[in-house]
């Protein structure tokens, strides 16, 4: 509990509360002097004006003398730019290329990430890929991935298992060439299960996007299971169950991706036998023609394998499998995306090319991809109906500027060895042209760039601007820079306004954070849950807050007032220790013990019978399953303090279940949360009134004030979630107990005037350094004690939401609840409050 709650605002309630400045359960502070510490931002928002002009006229001058020498250095420039401009030709062409490379891979990288990272999700849902429960999951991840993504280029993606992709299923075969010859007919394994869906456009409306399950017929697998064509809602990616189709058995590992004509080894089966892919591995298929939709058009694929192990290796990890020192399982799968390439034409003919041209080449066959032609079409036509479609290459394209540069790129038509080259001039169609390969290689997927620009296009445009710009020079640039400092100058004022407000809004924030500790002090954020002693005594061990409300022997007071009422004729006592175990406070029954005879012995000391004792312990007073209803009982944890009669510690000598660390009164001491409470009663009852230590049965002592300066320095003591490396990167408990700590410092301003209080006062503004240090609290504390000097935290209320069910019933309960004198009206008072508790507090007897 210690190490995952987080407390709230504690205040000792001492003020009579009043009307004035109370706005929605706060108070407000009124005329609030901007920040009494004064800022950079609002000494230079009240220079006099007079300054500002003389600024103003050295601006001036700057801009005359910026702008003569802007123009002679223009000059300068423009005359020397006439033996430069080829040179920048060349330079804005090698930026064309890498533009375009690093704006693909930015295009492209996102599947490979989706795919691995798909890769991780099906790791973390433990899923068996041999099964149709495993590759299911796929469907909705990566379809509601295709549908964002790619917007109007249709995509789609597949998963496929048990179809001969291990390198155990082929070798038996004598190879994967063979595997395939072998199974034609057949995926080669009676549980071969496979799920797809395409994105693609409405044959009737284009603009309309539909969504089409491919899956197989049989979930348990089949060797030549079907594949059913099954229409799906693209708001709620289910299938329809309209309109299926049974299109009988289709060979994806010999013909899905494959187009021999372009590639005989194209398709992502193959391709994950060539290059034998490892664990968390990612490649783009060959480029290949996508003939099962219209329209047709190349296409390409990005593949991970599937092993029956999903995790993901490390790189050393890969390194041994390569080697065969470590197994890792056998390969059943795959799971690809594919997408059409027709954007890449699109896209290059967006390019700003200086009335130049761009078109890719796949290097491995030579065939064209795309071009910035917007006319230019990829695929032949077909010589019969049901052919083909073939892409043209680039040494016999039909494109008479692309086979005349292909000529003078690789005039034997072999792309593997053109290399990136910087632009060089060639004639091309009896014209001279500047002429930069590039090259595109990611995952697999390797293209050859020709960028093409006439000499006449590039040098005629740069001498048409170096003329026109020659004549307006001085007097643009001039402008220009008179306006750009103008319009700094505007900015940076503008800028130092936003600063001083942003400073006051942060001062008005911290001001409200102030007046919101201040008003915490009485507000019970979860009701104050109390055990009487008569039943306490007969638990025989501390028993969770769930077993002991099981058992109906809780008492619940739902407000500050209710509580306030009601412990005023009982005795009231909160236990304060150390847990001993990180989920069992006291496994060992070593505290407990202690509990009872200290209990008994306030009983016998103040004359009453034990059903008159009432008792507070954070392991039955605050729920531990519900980690919401644990949080506002912890929020609320300064009020319970406040609200008891008697604070004991008990901290007999004992071991710690989970470190072993020795756990006693010194220990206790040193705790952060244990001088958290500590702290709260010491500002609550200006000392340490009633606070009494307990180390062995029937030794009880009163605390001292000698160890106040330890019980204050909350900060400098020791956190569980310190001490475990905050799992799972949680926020240290350090930083939950900083309102708290303030609401405490506000506390003890107000009362640093009466005597007993003086002490603590003093203390700690001696050593407010080490108890509030600035890492922590920064400016908080001051200007807590400069609301606290203004008297702007003189009325405070409790906080409580407006309008909310809390709100409406705190009024009918304040009327029911009367004041209790036997045990029998408290019962009678326990079951109203009790069944105000919502049903979602109680939890189920098997889960306790």
């Amino acid at each position: 509990l210690r190490s995952t709650s987080q407390l709230s605002l504690p205040m000792k309630v001492s003020r009579q509360l009043s009307n004035k400045q109370k706005v929605q359960g706060q108070a407000v502070p009124q005329d609030v002097p901007k920040n009494p510490h004064g800022t950079v931002t609002a000494a230079i928002a009240n220079v006099p004006r007079h300054q500002w002009v003389g600024v103003c006229g050295i601006i001036l001058f700057g801009l005359l003398v910026v702008g003569g020498l802007s123009g002679s250095s223009w000059y300068m420039n423009y005359k020397s730019a006439a033996t430069s401009l080829e040179l920048l030709g060349f330079e804005f062409m090698e930026k064309v290329p890498l533009y375009f490379t690093k704006s693909l891979e930015h295009r492209l990288d996102p599947i490979r990430i989706h795919l691995t990272q798909g890769l991780k999700y099906l790791h973390a849902k433990e899923a068996d890929v041999t099964k149709w429960s495993g590759i299911e999951l796929a469907r909705f991840y990566t379809t509601t991935f295709l549908l964002s993504f790619f917007e109007d280029n249709k995509c789609c993606f597949g998963i496929f298992s048990n179809m001969g992709l291990g390198k155990e299923d082929v070798s038996k075969e004598g190879g994967w060439q063979k595997w395939l010859k072998n199974h034609k007919d057949d995926f080669g394994n009676t549980e071969a299960i496979f799920d797809n869906v395409l994105v693609d456009a409405d044959t009737n409306n284009p603009k309309v996007t539909t969504v089409t399950a491919w899956t197989n017929e049989f979930k348990t697998g089949n060797n030549t299971n079907p594949l059913v064509v099954a229409p799906m809602n693209p708001d709620t990616l289910r299938e329809t169950g309209i309109g299926n189709k049974n299109w009988g058995f289709i060979n994806f590992p010999y013909s899905d991706g494959h187009t021999a004509a372009v590639n005989e080894n194209s398709g992502w089966w193959r391709t994950i036998h060539i290059y034998d892919m490892m664990p968390g591995d990612f490649r783009f298929t060959p480029i290949f023609v996508w003939t099962d939709t219209e329209p047709k058009c190349l296409k390409v694929m990005g593949v991970v394998p599937l092993y029956k192990n999903t995790a993901i290796p490390t790189d050393e990890q890969k390194a041994k499998i390569r080697a065969g020192d470590l197994e890792w399982g056998p390969r059943v799968g795959a799971w690809v995306v594919g997408f059409k390439l027709w954007f890449l034409s699109d896209y290059l003919s967006g390019l700003e090319l200086k009335g130049g041209s761009i078109f890719l080449v796949e290097r491995a066959t030579g065939i064209v991809v795309a071009s910035s032609d917007k006319s230019y079409k990829p695929l032949k036509e077909p010589l019969k109906d049901g052919d083909t479609p073939l892409p043209y290459k680039a040494k016999d394209n039909p494109n008479e500027h692309i086979r005349a540069t292909s000529e003078c790129v690789a005039p034997d038509g072999d792309w593997k060895e053109v290399q990136a080259n910087d632009p060089v001039e060639k004639e091309v169609e009896g014209k001279l042209t500047f002429i930069q390969n590039f090259n595109f290689d990611f995952h697999g997927l390797s293209l050859v760039g020709v960028y093409t620009v006439p000499r006449e296009n590039m040098l005629a445009e740069l001498d048409k601007k170096a003329t026109e710009t020659a004549a307006t020079s001085i007097v643009v640039n001039s402008i220009f820079c008179g306006i750009m400092l103008a319009a700094l100058f505007c900015w940076g004022l503008r800028r130092a306004g936003k600063l001083y407000h942003a400073e006051r809004a942060q001062q008005k924030a911290a001001e409200k954070r102030v007046v919101a500790a201040a008003g915490a002090a009485i507000t019970c954020r979860f009701s104050m849950v109390l055990v009487n002693l008569r039943d306490f005594r007969k638990h025989g061990r501390l028993l969770s807050h769930e077993i002991v409300s099981e058992r109906g022997e809780l008492l619940w007071l739902h407000d500050y007032e209710t509580a306030k009422r009601f412990l005023s004729d009982y005795i009231s006592i909160f236990f304060s220790h150390q847990w001993l175990g990180w989920v069992n406070p006291d496994g060992r029954k070593e505290q407990y013990p202690l509990m009872v005879a200290a209990a008994e012995h306030f009983a016998k000391a103040n004359g009453r019978p034990f059903d008159e004792v009432w008792i507070w312990v954070d392991y039955t007073s605050i729920p531990q399953v519900n980690d919401y209803m644990k949080l506002l009982a912890v929020e609320t944890l300064h009020v319970y303090v406040t609200l008891c009669d008697v604070f004991i510690i008990v901290a007999p000598p004992c071991l710690h279940s989970g470190s072993q660390e020795r756990c006693d009164s010194e220990s206790y001491f040193t705790r952060g949360w244990c001088r958290l409470e500590q702290y709260t009663r010491i500002t609550a009852f200006n000392g340490t009134k009633d606070m009494y230590l307990c180390v062995e049965k029937g030794d009880i002592q009163q605390v001292t004030d000698a160890g106040l300066s330890d019980a204050l320095s909350v900060i400098n003591g020791t956190f569980s979630c310190c001490q475990r490396g905050h799992p799972k990167g949680s926020l240290c408990d350090k930083h939950r107990v900083i309102d708290t700590m303030l609401g405490l410092y506000i506390a003890a301003s107000r009362e640093r005037d009466l005597s007993n209080s003086t002490g603590i006062w003093q203390l700690l503004q001696r050593e407010r350094t080490s108890i509030y240090p600035d890492e922590f609290f920064g400016t908080l504390t001051h200007i807590a004690d400069h609301m606290v000097e203004n008297g702007l935290l003189e009325d405070v209320q409790a906080v409580k939401p407006l309008d909310s069910i809390v709100a409406q019933e705190t009024g009918r309960k304040a009327s029911l609840v009367g004041k209790t004198t036997s045990l029998d009206e408290v019962s009678q008072f326990r079951t109203r409050l009790d069944s105000s508790i919502s049903h979602e507090s109680k939890i189920v007897v098997d889960r306790i």
